[in-house]
């Protein structure tokens, strides 16, 4: 059980998503709520008593014009279209999460290396313009991931996930926000070549999921699941069920089909052929048959070969030699036979047709008419049989005709995935070196809050980047990725009062909570919250556009115990002039 487990389970004392009444029934929780739909005239207030009876067309034009200007999201009265008013919606907008700048050749694709360890890979013609069309030249590429609550927070994103009425608070594994411009205009993905994300986790949890936020409606659609990444494994070794395949490599469905297993033929199965009567013009010779090779026509006695090819006077010729070997060859896909005789070098061939005379003829075709009527009766049951065989094969073949046009298409991804893997991995080991040096100067720091910060880096970020934890998705779309845990918001309630250092009330229209070293923003919009017991948890708000905030130390001075259930926070406001996200983090967490 990881450290997500311990604080969300343990000491929420709630049970594991996975044993929950909520949790077996998911599948069905997935199905989204219809957003219900704002009316436009919601704002309107009318006095309809004060309104005539009597109006004329001019006024209520005038009436409809007066109320659509009262809605903000209308930009016609005409035409009904609404502005859609953005999810994301920073407290702070000067204050946010900066963005990170790449510029790539779309005809050839590319691998950026993001500042926070991340890679992302896309194919060429990943892009395409609004009108659907595959994009040429330069590209601008513009990410900005988020590692914590403070991030999340600035940047103005919703951390919420309603689900078939229930709403889950999420704690987030990586997130990234990814567009692709040219000219300023953006562009959007090509769904026969997707980029391919691998973020640096912020944590080690492996059971998340993927979502990707609709910040019109603020819900996140669920995407499935990521692909959690060990990239200190050797490249070489692949995961099962998986094929990596050289370049050069040939794909051969014929290697992966279980062939059926053979059925003896019985004399039976084998279509006997129907007798012909000697002409009487043309020579005929007997051949003693090999029984194992010529079963069609072991059903007639005394069976001739008719010359059809050589005059009876050569033939007569030739059978004054004693032949010391004779052979006799099917031809013509099997509807006729050639005899062949030699001597040391002397050979002469004949092609022939079986054949009899007289009474021999008579007994054959009795013969001929019993071993026919059972052949089609054996051959009904063996047609039927065959098919069955068929649709079973049909059915191998394109299962694994599918999964060999997969394993194609994605065999030259999987070798440069490699060759990125060793790269980052030295990378990585690179920027070990860096953290270890890091953690040495902040071991010399005397101050508890500096402490802080170092654990919650330790137990999130830092962590995942020596564990080489990498989130690897595709996307089918440009925006906000998120790879989350759905939980439920637990602890210890608690009555609260939240005053400034000179004790004056603070009428918060919500506050945050952050619980020391989960990746996870608790909002309160009133003096009724929750805490995690024996955990530090940061606060923080925007009030009258000034920023208030509790840190981890002052929170650990108030020793809220299990049986808290009253408490008044005091929040410091900053009175500094912040220049960047970087200084209020400074500020929360200690540094």
């Amino acid at each position: 059980m990881n450290n997500y487990d311990n604080l969300l389970r343990g000491k929420e004392n709630n049970l594991p998503l996975e044993n929950s009444d909520m949790e077996k029934n998911w599948a069905a929780m997935e199905t989204q709520l219809n957003s219900a739909t704002q009316s436009t005239l919601k704002d309107a207030k009318f006095n309809f008593k004060k309104i005539s009876l009597i109006v004329t067309v001019v006024s209520l034009v005038a009436l409809v014009i007066f109320i659509t200007t009262k809605n903000k999201n209308v930009v016609s009265t005409n035409s009904n279209i609404v502005i859609a008013k953005s999810a994301i919606q920073p407290p702070m907008p000067k204050i946010n999460v900066p963005y990170e700048t790449f510029m790539y050749d779309a005809e050839i694709g590319d691998t950026l290396f993001t500042k926070n360890g991340s890679i992302i890979i896309f194919p060429k013609n990943a892009v395409l313009n609004n009108k659907g069309e595959i994009v040429t030249g330069k590209i601008e590429v513009r990410t900005r991931e988020f590692n914590d609550p403070l991030d999340y927070y600035m940047a103005g994103i919703p951390m919420t996930y309603d689900s078939a009425g229930v709403k889950y608070t999420f704690v987030s594994s990586g997130m990234i926000d990814i567009k692709a411009y040219q000219k300023n205009e953006l562009l959007f993905v090509n769904p026969s070549a997707k980029p391919q994300l691998n973020l640096v986790s912020t944590n080690n949890e492996k059971n998340t999921n993927l979502y990707v936020l609709d910040t019109t409606t603020g819900q996140w659609i669920n995407k499935g699941k990521d692909e959690v990444n060990d990239v200190a494994e050797s490249p070489k070794q692949n995961k099962p069920n998986t094929i990596a395949l050289s370049p050069n490599e040939p794909i051969s469905q014929s290697q992966n089909i279980a062939k059926a297993k053979e059925i003896p033929e019985s004399d039976a199965s084998i279509k006997p052929i129907m007798p012909e009567k000697a002409s009487g013009k043309n020579a005929t010779i007997e051949i003693i048959i090999d029984p194992a090779s010529f079963k069609e026509l072991l059903a007639y006695d005394k069976l001739k070969f008719e010359v059809l090819d050589r005059s009876i006077e050569i033939v007569g010729e030739d059978s004054k030699t004693e032949w010391d070997n004779v052979e006799l060859i099917r031809t013509d896909a099997g509807k006729g036979y050639i005899a062949k005789f030699s001597l040391g070098q002397k050979s002469v061939q004949y092609k022939v047709k079986p054949v009899l005379e007289g009474k021999n003829y008579d007994d054959a075709l009795t013969v001929y008419n019993e071993k026919i009527k059972t052949y089609y009766d054996l051959q009904k049951n063996r047609v039927s049989n065959e098919q069955k065989q068929q649709d079973t094969f049909a059915l191998q073949e394109k299962k694994i005709d599918e999964e060999n046009k997969k394993t194609a298409a994605n065999n030259e991804v999987v070798i440069a995935k490699n060759k990125i893997t060793e790269i980052e991995n030295k990378r990585i080991e690179e920027l070990n070196v860096l953290i270890i040096a890091r953690n040495e100067r902040l071991k010399e720091r005397k101050k508890r809050n500096d402490s802080m910060r170092l654990i919650w880096e330790k137990d999130n970020r830092s962590l995942a980047l020596k564990e080489n934890l990498i989130r690897s998705f595709d996307i089918d779309g440009f925006g906000y990725w998120n790879c989350d845990q759905p939980t439920f918001p637990g602890g210890v309630p608690i009555s609260a009062t939240f005053i400034d250092d000179k004790n004056n009330i603070l009428n918060f229209n919500y506050i945050n909570a952050a619980s020391f070293g989960v990746n996870r923003i608790l909002a309160y919009y009133n003096s009724n919250i929750t805490v995690l017991p024996n955990t530090n948890h940061t606060m923080w708000s925007v009030y009258e556009k000034q920023f208030y905030y509790l840190t981890f130390r002052e929170y650990e001075k108030l020793n809220i115990k299990p049986e808290t259930r009253t408490c008044t926070f005091k929040l410091t406001k900053y009175e500094g002039y912040s220049k960047s996200l970087s200084d209020l983090k400074k500020i929360l967490y200690g540094g």
